[in-house]
């Protein structure tokens, strides 16, 4: 086992550290105080090299939350990491697509609320991605405003 978590080697985008902590049996879906996983803060960090690595562990849980009821792919949507939404779009073990956190926010929804455009168009693009009108709408203008 590493000295340091797989999610801190993540969280600093330290793609030879994780690779090998991988190979040496890390858990790949350890989670830190908060509930985040080395994925989560790969996406948070925009460190895709370490999101390919990650999301070819055969092991790896993309549908994970943390303690905000985040999904990785609502930190793609917070952080407007298109890359990543790509990344974790294409892999067919995702299906938390239209997760609510615990606000009943969708990934979609944050996306739209932080004006993260790029990130919102591969979102609408993706067909499980929910775009009833009732959901989207749920923001008010205001909280699309800021």
């Amino acid at each position: 086992m590493s000295p340091v978590a797989l999610w801190e080697l993540c969280l600093s985008g330290k793609l030879v550290k994780v690779r090998a902590a991988l190979a040496s049996g890390e858990d790949v879906n350890r989670k830190d105080i908060d509930n985040r996983t080395g994925l989560m803060w790969a996406v948070i960090r925009n460190h895709n090299s370490v999101v390919r690595l990650l999301l070819e562990q055969p092991t790896l849980d993309l549908n994970l939350t943390d303690l905000d009821g985040w999904t990785a792919l609502h930190l793609v949507a917070i952080k407007g990491n298109v890359e990543g939404a790509r990344l974790l779009l294409a892999d067919p073990r995702l299906n938390t697509h239209n997760h609510k956190d615990n606000n009943g926010w969708t990934p979609l929804m944050t996306a739209i609320f932080h004006k993260n455009v790029d990130t919102v168009r591969e979102l609408v693009a993706h067909q499980s991605v929910d775009l009833d009108a009732r959901n989207i709408l749920g923001l008010s203008l205001e909280d699309c405003a800021r």
